[in-house]
């Protein structure tokens, strides 16, 4: 779906998280970018896309955010 609206719009797609699961069933966190790429003719003719693993990052955030309300009460 991502893919097409990029193919048909022409617009870009940035900074995008998804948050699949692996496959032992544990959540991931990916920051993706998917970039309309011009044929000859000029109509968009592929998709560049960049994942970049994030999930180490948000596990941070997260156990940050659990220590923060922890040393507020």
């Amino acid at each position: 779906e991502l893919f097409r609206g990029v193919m048909a719009s022409g617009a870009p797609i940035l900074d995008l998280e998804l948050s699949p699961r692996g496959p032992g069933g544990e959540e991931l966190a990916w920051l993706c970018s998917f970039r309309p790429v011009p044929g000859r003719d000029g109509r968009v003719a592929g998709i560049s896309a960049s994942v970049f693993d994030i999930t180490a990052r948000k596990r941070a955030e997260r156990t940050e955010r659990l220590l923060i309300r922890e040393v507020d009460h």
